[in-house]
């Protein structure tokens, strides 16, 4: 995906890099799932996780737009996941 100019600071990237405040992410139980029924998760980003930062709190992950394009972000509703087992 090509990126034209440089995003809001609140955007979420890898940038490719491992063991950075960046890669640090984690899975929890959404507190509130859309169906009781189904176990569904959302996305935590922990830079104290793998030392990037001395405080250990964690950030939600939510979509963001950006002119146009849709990003992961650290505001906004957390982005509720579900998981499937595949099909063989």
């Amino acid at each position: 995906m090509k990126l034209y100019g440089v995003p809001p600071s609140n955007f979420i990237t890898s940038r490719g890099l491992f063991n950075t405040a960046v890669s640090c992410f984690q899975f929890v139980k959404y507190p509130k799932p859309t169906n009781a029924k189904v176990p569904s998760y959302l996305l935590q980003l922990c830079p104290f996780h793998c030392g990037a930062c001395p405080v250990f709190k964690c950030f939600n992950i939510s979509t963001s737009v950006y002119k146009g394009v849709k990003y992961l972000g650290a505001t906004g509703t957390p982005l509720e996941l579900v998981f499937k087992k595949a099909s063989t």
